[in-house]
């Protein structure tokens, strides 16, 4: 069985403003955990969810310490994979969770992108 703790999936790294990560759930008790650091700078993060195979799988974003969800998708029950308008603290550290949503298979595919606030 595999750790199920925030960084064991891996840190994710943003190139030109996006970080990606594809992967499979085998199941809901397969959690799949992540870490990003937002980037310098004041602005948003967008997420998009997509199912790669099998069933969509449910996502959970929140600061690395503290238990406040950022952003939940559960397209699967929802019909919504996408959110947007995410308010990032420039620098501060991220995990991301994602599972499938019962007991079978979800191949995902994640998409962060940030979105710097214009420089006044």
């Amino acid at each position: 069985r595999r750790p199920n703790r925030p960084g064991s999936g891996g840190e994710l790294q943003f190139v030109s403003n996006v970080a990606t990560v594809t992967g499979t759930s085998a199941s809901k008790d397969d959690k799949k955990f992540f870490t990003f650091r937002a980037p310098e700078g004041a602005g948003t993060l967008s997420v998009v969810l997509d199912r790669e195979t099998g069933d969509f799988a449910d996502l959970e974003i929140e600061p690395l310490v503290g238990e406040v969800t950022l952003v939940k998708l559960e397209p699967g029950d929802t019909g919504v994979n996408t959110a947007s308008g995410v308010s990032l603290a420039a620098g501060q550290a991220y995990k991301l969770r994602v599972r499938a949503a019962d007991r079978s298979p979800a191949g995902f595919k994640v998409t962060l992108t940030f979105v710097p606030q214009p420089v006044v």
